[in-house]
């Protein structure tokens, strides 16, 4: 799969230089533009597109109920007479 990707970034860059090469001025920010779409279009035609995973698998409803009496005790707390 690596080898895969890199060969797809290869042959777009080399679409890209010939561009940049036959361009007369050159646009940083097109340039930019121009490089990220290439690396995406890379991987996601490597690897394909994978959702993020879920990373809340631990706060469950106990984590909740904690956090919520917690959030009580704090504004009684603050709301205190001194």
């Amino acid at each position: 799969m690596v080898r895969r990707f890199q060969q797809q970034l290869e042959e777009e860059f080399g679409k890209l230089e010939t561009k940049w090469v036959t361009e007369e001025e050159s646009h940083i920010e097109e340039d930019w533009t121009q490089l990220k779409e290439v690396i995406m279009e890379a991987a996601e035609q490597t690897i394909r597109y994978q959702p993020k995973p879920e990373r809340r698998e631990w706060f469950d409803d106990e984590c909740h109920k904690a956090l919520e009496e917690k959030n009580e005790a704090y504004k009684k707390w603050i709301d205190r007479p001194t």
